[in-house]
């Protein structure tokens, strides 16, 4: 059984939606690990992304929230690609779809990546991906170096569990 707590950024209004009904999967042909709910593996991560989606000028009046939940599923449906063996095998076994989806010249390498996420979670079963994405940033005074940002895919609801809103830091 793997069972992980998931940081979740978004709005305080869509937060309370979520509270009183369910996530929306995002669908969109250009997520990281395909279609699904996401959350960070780090609250300061979640906080980061509600913190720029509350920046946004459309969203000048709405407050960042951060929910946290439990992600639980049973092992052979969680797929973690940070472990080498498991991104070689979803390579291999996503070649063909790959090669096709080259060739197409109106999909870019996010789309691809989508697409064999997909095709990966159907054709497998898998309800839950992680992956460490490095990320670029700046300190305080400019230089830049690389971070490390987990982010965790949920294509079944069922595996969310607990859902909870935070409160912010020092309130």
């Amino acid at each position: 059984m793997v069972n992980i707590k998931g940081f979740h950024g978004t709005l305080d209004g869509k937060a309370d939606k979520i509270l009183s009904s369910k996530f929306i999967h995002s669908t969109k042909n250009r997520e990281w690990l395909g279609f699904g709910v996401y959350f960070f593996g780090k609250r300061k991560d979640a906080e980061r992304w509600a913190k720029l989606e509350s920046d946004k000028p459309q969203n000048q009046w709405s407050l960042p929230a951060v929910l946290s939940a439990d992600i639980i599923t049973e092992n052979e449906f969680f797929y973690d690609l940070d472990i080498l063996v498991n991104m070689k095998r979803m390579v291999e076994k996503t070649r063909k779809l790959l090669e096709g989806l080259e060739g197409n010249l109106d999909m870019n390498e996010a789309e691809m990546r989508c697409a064999a996420c997909n095709f990966f979670a159907e054709l497998y079963g898998i309800k839950v991906f992680a992956y460490t994405f490095p990320s670029m940033a700046q300190n305080a005074i400019g230089f830049p170096y690389t971070r490390k940002q987990r982010q965790i895919c949920v294509n079944d609801d069922n595996c969310i569990k607990n859902v909870q809103k935070i409160k912010e830091r020092g309130s």
